[in-house]
């Protein structure tokens, strides 16, 4: 993955993924689809699991077609 860091400190962490080798390996494979229910819907619960006060926005992801994922933790 290729990253762009846009905030850190001690109740945000926002970063940008530009490079997602799990988009490219789905799209390789021809099953972008799966990629989105596979790899990307995990990721909200994986950190409910992880922190429950930490909250992750995303409105976008390159398995979508999008340019980047724009990752946005919160600690609540």
């Amino acid at each position: 993955m290729q990253l762009r860091v846009l905030l850190q400190d001690e109740q945000h962490l926002s970063f940008d993924v530009l490079r997602c080798r799990y988009a490219e390996m789905y799209r390789e494979l021809g099953i972008q689809e799966l990629g989105v229910i596979l790899s990307c819907c995990r990721d909200h619960a994986l950190i409910e699991g992880f922190n429950p006060h930490i909250h992750l926005t995303r409105s976008q992801t390159i398995m979508e077609g999008a340019q980047h994922c724009d990752f946005r933790f919160e600690l609540r």
